[in-house]
């Protein structure tokens, strides 16, 4: 069975106050006993290694200074990172990208410069339909005006006039759904 403490006396053995026992076991990098009344001391010692920031060195030596001790981590003599540093590095790295990125996608979403693909796809849908329906009911639409008429010129004005109602519509519609969807984005 492995060496047990009780959460004080792991804080005077690690020469901590008893309120950072409390939040080491708030962020999981302590092994409690089943009880959780006591630490498991090797274990516990493991998982705060394990779980410890690298780049935080700062902070091991500013406590070594206060309790007296002079050996800092600058003055000893520095291994080559090993594979749990690296990767814990390159997650933290991975981690403040991602954030970054999320912070920079949300401040575009709120300038209105940056709106959901499926806004914009429905806008396209929906001025896709639009456009479909008016071309099918060109015909139907000119057909008799057209037959009546003999001038050339005349027919080539009614289909003129015909396609810039069209045009003038789908403009609006396209204004109207780009609308729509820089609001969805806000």
């Amino acid at each position: 069975m492995s060496e047990q403490m009780r959460k004080k006396d792991f804080a005077d053995h690690l020469g901590v106050a008893p309120s950072y026992i409390t939040k080491l076991i708030e962020h999981d990098r302590l092994v409690l006993t089943e009880d959780r009344k006591r630490v498991l001391v090797a274990e516990s010692i493991a998982r705060l290694e394990e779980t410890k920031d690298p780049n935080r060195d700062d902070v091991v030596d500013r406590w070594k200074r206060q309790r007296g001790t002079t050996e800092t981590q600058e003055d000893q003599p520095q291994d080559p990172p090993d594979e749990s540093t690296v990767s814990f590095t390159v997650a933290r790295a991975r981690k403040e990208h991602f954030l970054s990125l999320k912070a920079e996608r949300e401040y575009l979403q709120m300038a209105g410069n940056l709106c959901e693909v499926a806004d914009v796809r429905k806008a396209g849908t929906d001025i896709g339909t639009l456009v479909r329906i008016k071309i099918e009911k060109q015909e139907h639409m000119l057909a008799d005006e057209l037959a009546l008429e003999s001038d050339p010129g005349r027919v080539r004005a009614l289909i003129r006039e015909y396609n810039e109602s069209i045009l003038s519509e789908l403009s609006q519609q396209i204004i109207k759904s780009i609308d729509k969807a820089v609001e969805g984005a806000q």
